[in-house]
């Protein structure tokens, strides 16, 4: 999550602050295809550490008996889906830089959603009466099922994948529409 809110951040609106973006898009390409690119490269490079983190955890973990039990289906998908779960983060602040064109604001944004969704999760979990807050928790979406013991689920996929994508409309909205700093 910390890669992909980094990464996302720095795509437009760190960009955007250190005087790169200004310089690009004096060139003859559109801001939609700018923006189309970085929101791309954001998804290969999340997409990229979750093939890294897979790849090791199935090469190193054999010989000290660390997946006894475990299913290799279900420990890539609980990656991936850990995957998805940044790259929804990444999205977030990827159209907070596109919106505000400051590094730091989308990083604020995303650390927010991140922060509020963890609470809301706790408390949703450990209240009878809010129990039905835990849905718009994407805390709970990746949590809510145990992949590895319960077998893989859609949600922790779909719904982050949904909400980068709704991001990168947002994104690709709000830097059409207001003049660069």
């Amino acid at each position: 999550m910390i890669f992909a809110i980094g990464a996302g951040a720095y795509a437009i609106g760190g960009s955007e602050e250190d005087g790169t973006l200004e310089l690009l898009l004096s060139n003859p390409v559109t801001r939609g295809r700018v923006l189309i690119e970085r929101f791309v490269a954001v998804l290969a490079l999340s997409l990229g550490l979750g093939i890294v983190t897979t790849a090791s955890l199935l090469a190193f973990s054999p010989p000290f008996g660390l997946l006894a039990g475990v299913s290799i289906p279900g420990l890539v998908a609980a990656v991936f889906a850990a995957t998805a779960f940044g790259l929804m983060h990444g999205a977030i602040a990827f159209a907070a830089g596109a919106w505000t064109g400051r590094r730091s604001a989308a990083i604020a944004t995303a650390a927010t959603v991140a922060v509020v969704g963890n609470l809301l999760n706790a408390v949703a979990v450990s209240s009878e009466s809010l129990h039905f807050l835990r849905f718009a928790s994407p805390w709970h979406w990746y949590g809510g099922r145990n992949m590895l013991a319960q077998g893989i689920a859609l949600e922790p996929f779909l719904a982050p994948m949904a909400v980068s994508v709704v991001c990168a409309a947002v994104a690709w909205w709000s830097l059409r529409r207001r003049d660069l700093h």
